[in-house]
């Protein structure tokens, strides 16, 4: 979505250039050298692009991943690698060729017309047109199979919120206890440790019951792994 805007602001931005590619022509420019202009300089702006979402993308996704762990086990893997910096190196590179590629195609090759182009005698050509509103149609075309694709995520986890997972998760609330492994280096200190932390939260108003478990149904580590992985017994 984003290239396709980029792209269709690109070839107003032409519009406004058809004059000055018109001097340069008549000054003896090839047209392969304008074509090489405009893509150099619209790869070295999808490059900028590429890397200021870089540059945005490590602090959001600190958010995205606490914010995504209060409903997946798995928001741990989320991370930016190799095969990350890849694709965004690629993507932008290729965005900057295609959508550099067709403004430069489109310009006109008459100088003449150009210079009346540049001093707003004429009107855009139907085939440029057709492009700007080709462009328009591609990012309203994909911004509908990302809402329908979020639609149907969204019914998804609904239904999985009514599934009957088998017990009564009303009232049941479960902790993670990681001990400091310099301090605790033997089973009875964890021992003493377990047994201080459940005194304390049974004295909590409100508190029925309370246990310490080596795994429960639906742990992280269970879902991890897979089924099977780790033993549950009462």
């Amino acid at each position: 979505i984003a290239c396709a805007n980029v792209a269709n602001l690109m070839l107003a931005r032409l519009l406004k250039r058809e004059r000055e590619l018109a001097v340069r022509s008549a000054l003896g420019a090839t047209r392969a050298r304008l074509v090489r202009q405009l893509l150099t300089e619209t790869v070295l702006l999808s490059l900028a692009g590429g890397g200021l979402g870089l540059v945005l993308a490590y602090p959001t996704l600190a958010l995205m991943v606490k914010f995504a762990a209060r409903f997946t086990t798995r928001a741990s893997e989320v991370r930016i690698d190799g095969v990350v910096l890849a694709f965004t190196l690629v993507t932008s590179v290729l965005s900057g060729l295609l959508f550099g590629f067709a403004p430069a195609l489109s310009s006109r090759e008459r100088v003449s017309d150009a210079l009346k182009q540049g001093s707003g005698q004429t009107t855009s050509n139907r085939g440029r047109q057709r492009l700007r509103a080709g462009l328009v149609v591609v990012q309203i075309a994909v911004s509908f199979i990302l809402l329908i694709g979020a639609g149907l995520m969204i019914h998804s986890f609904e239904k999985l919120l009514r599934v009957d997972p088998g017990f009564s998760s009303e009232r049941v609330l479960t902790l993670n206890l990681s001990p400091n492994f310099s301090r605790y280096t033997k089973p009875e200190q964890f021992v003493a440790l377990g047994d201080s932390i459940l005194r304390s939260i049974r004295a909590v108003g409100g508190v029925e019951s309370a246990a310490l478990a080596s795994n429960f149904p639906f742990s992280p580590l269970a879902l991890t792994s897979g089924p099977g992985s780790v033993s549950f017994d009462i």
